[in-house]
């Protein structure tokens, strides 16, 4: 876990409770990365998360209209026919 993530920087002053700051200090150190290194990963993973859980509640609102969920699977079916399209079995 020693690669850092790049990408132009800037400077922002943000308040953090101590322990927050213990912890980010703490996996910085385990990990042999800037604590900025640390904070983008963590927000990475969140911003990750958050998108899982909207697509989560799409499908789940899909899921409770039979007709969209229906129309859903009928066009994954369209496309999973793509799927092999143009190769040969291996």
């Amino acid at each position: 876990m020693g690669d850092v993530i790049e990408g132009e920087t800037t400077v922002a002053f943000v308040a953090i409770v101590e322990g927050t700051q213990m912890m980010l200090e703490e996996l910085a150190r385990l990990d042999s990365v800037p604590i900025s290194a640390v904070l983008a990963r963590a927000v990475e993973t969140y911003w990750g998360r958050r998108i899982n859980e909207a697509s989560n509640e799409a499908y789940a609102t899909l899921k409770v209209d039979p007709k969209a969920w229906q129309e859903l699977q009928d066009e994954r079916s369209e496309w999973d026919v793509t799927l092999a399209d143009g190769l040969n079995d291996e």
